[in-house]
């Protein structure tokens, strides 16, 4: 729990404008502290999601391997299904040394964070994106489950295709061209077509990380990937 005015602006940095709350997403914890809170537009506020109630406790005549959560005892692939990733998945988690207890409070945070407006996803995708995005929030350290949103796995995964698409216009001479002509011809060219379609979606995305949006999407797309992406590293790194 913040104690410290400065450490909490540290942690959750300022808000984006005066119509974001800084919001509990962990719905069984009731303290406010760092990965538990984030900022959260005041029209987008999430309905919180406590996943125990959900889950099947282990029947008498169970054959497979369970283990205790949160006091239930429930089996693995059971809690790997309320979890919503693959039971390989979850299993890494464990191997790698995150309490069944740890697991499931942060994944009632991605929950609460998947519920929130995602327009920037079309919506033929947007189930595969979650699922992978379950899965990546499980590696997430927990002091910053609360700032890793869907919108900021969103850029990180979206950049790198920008910059390929980039390369290829450079390559064309088609990037900055100084004639009308050449303005023209990129305007008409499929990979600027794609690429304007890339930029207004992590645009869209970018309003929800304060973190990654200081730069300007067409002069400095490398700066804001090396930031997103050490970024990312530091938010997965013990």
């Amino acid at each position: 729990m913040w104690k410290d005015f400065r450490k909490f602006l540290a942690d959750l940095g300022p808000a984006p404008n005066p119509d974001y709350l800084a919001t509990r997403l962990a719905a069984t914890d009731l303290t406010y502290g760092p990965g538990k809170v984030a900022w959260m537009h005041r029209d987008r506020q999430p309905q919180l999601t406590d996943l125990m109630p959900q889950a099947k406790p282990v029947s008498a005549d169970c054959q497979s391997q369970w283990l205790t959560v949160q006091g239930t005892t429930i089996e693995y692939s059971a809690l790997a299904q309320l979890l919503g990733v693959p039971f390989e998945a979850m299993a890494v988690a464990l191997r790698s040394g995150v309490s069944p207890d740890t697991l499931v409070q942060q994944a009632s945070i991605a929950e609460a964070l998947i519920r929130v407006e995602s327009p920037w996803m079309s919506p033929e995708r947007r189930d595969a994106f979650m699922t992978a995005y379950r899965m990546w929030h499980m590696q997430v350290q927990p002091n910053y489950a609360a700032s890793a949103t869907p919108a900021f796995l969103f850029v990180y995964s979206a950049l790198p295709r920008m910059l390929k698409l980039m390369s290829d216009l450079e390559a064309l001479g088609l990037w900055d061209p100084p004639t009308v002509k050449g303005q023209a011809q990129r305007r008409d060219h499929d990979l600027w077509r794609r690429y304007c379609e890339s930029m207004t979606r992590v645009e869209s995305a970018r309003i929800d990380c304060p973190l990654v949006a200081r730069h300007s999407l067409t002069s400095q797309l490398k700066e804001i990937w090396e930031q997103v992406r050490k970024l990312e590293a530091r938010i997965r790194s013990p």
